[in-house]
């Protein structure tokens, strides 16, 4: 999950530029982050592209890039091979179920394939991710509580734009905190906007989702920890948990080796030296996390960058592209 951006292009995240020599000596490959595929009818949180947009954003890469698989990616990274020009990896964070309905099949329509990178924590417990509950509570749902003390800030709520700002404020804390208080806290606020459900639009896959999914061609399994922290924010023993369990508990259900990491939210204090440790110690090859930059052979690979994907169209697409497709 990304923190919602000030705008929705690749250039309003700054997008650095890296050194013609590293390109010369070995290329670059862009690798992309997409979230979810889905029609919403509010995605205040930019993390969904349409079904539609989709399609076409994948036929435009495959038809003017080089996607490459999995496989190609960890092979030209570990043997410090050349990319060829205009490589594109594909990646999708935290493991909604649309992952499975809505993407594999355009995926497997088009014959590419993405790694999708799964919180555990999450699987099965048909529960929103805590991200979206909390957006459903304060954004749609904040004129119901009329009012947040927390954490020194007051915030009155009746309307969506109110809703947006107090989501914007409380969000930065919530990610810092342990999960069970940040849990305690997102339920307290549910109990008072009497929200007692979960939407179904929301939810992450099941582990008989996944089994299936993992079969596909067009499906490769990461891990993302188990509760969706900060990892800068926790000891190391809570970081070693987080990312060594996760891996653990996806190979003993899908039976399969898990080669790669990605980091919850991705910025820089959401990772730590230490963090990078535990990955290579746990068994991870790469990691990655959410800055936009292009990998070459100079990039750490357990930290590398990802361009965040937002839903647009194809023209707005193609327009994004020239940041990423080179």
């Amino acid at each position: 999950m990304f923190v919602v951006p000030m705008n929705r292009t690749i250039a309003g995240f700054g997008h650095s530029v890296l050194s013609g020599f590293s390109r010369s000596l070995a290329g670059s490959c862009s690798v992309l982050l997409y979230h979810r595929v889905c029609r919403l009818d509010n995605d205040y949180l930019l993390l969904s592209v349409t079904p539609d947009n989709f399609y076409e954003q994948i036929n435009f890469l495959k038809r003017n890039c080089r996607i490459l698989t999995a496989e190609e990616f960890r092979e030209i990274i570990i043997k410090r091979k050349r990319f060829l020009p205009r490589s594109v990896l594909l990646t999708f964070d935290d493991g909604y179920a649309d992952n499975y309905y809505n993407a594999m099949p355009v995926l497997e329509t088009l014959g590419v394939q993405a790694i999708f990178f799964i919180s555990t924590g999450f699987v099965d417990k048909q529960v929103e991710f805590w991200w979206d509950k909390l957006e459903n509570i304060i954004i749609q749902n904040g004129q119901k509580i009329k009012e947040i003390n927390f954490n020194g800030f007051y915030v009155k709520m009746g309307s969506v734009k109110d809703g947006i700002d107090a989501f914007n404020k409380i969000f930065p804390v919530l990610r810092n905190l342990n999960v069970a208080d940040r849990d305690n806290l997102i339920n307290e606020w549910a109990a008072k906007a009497n929200i007692n459900y979960e939407r179904d639009a929301y939810r992450p896959m099941t582990w008989e989702e996944l089994k299936r999914f993992k079969d596909s061609s067009a499906v490769v399994i990461g891990g993302h920890t188990v509760n969706h922290p900060s990892l800068g924010t926790l000891s190391i023993p809570e970081q070693r948990f987080e990312i060594e369990s996760s891996k653990k508990e996806l190979e003993r259900h899908l039976n399969n080796r898990i080669y790669y990491f990605s980091y919850p939210f991705g910025q820089a204090y959401d990772y730590t030296k230490n963090s990078k440790e535990i990955c290579k110690d746990a068994g991870y090859e790469i990691a990655f996390a959410n800055y936009p930059d292009r990998v070459t052979i100079i990039s750490n690979r357990y930290s590398l960058p990802r361009f965040v994907i937002r839903d647009w169209n194809l023209s707005e697409f193609e327009k994004q592209s020239a940041f990423f497709c080179k």
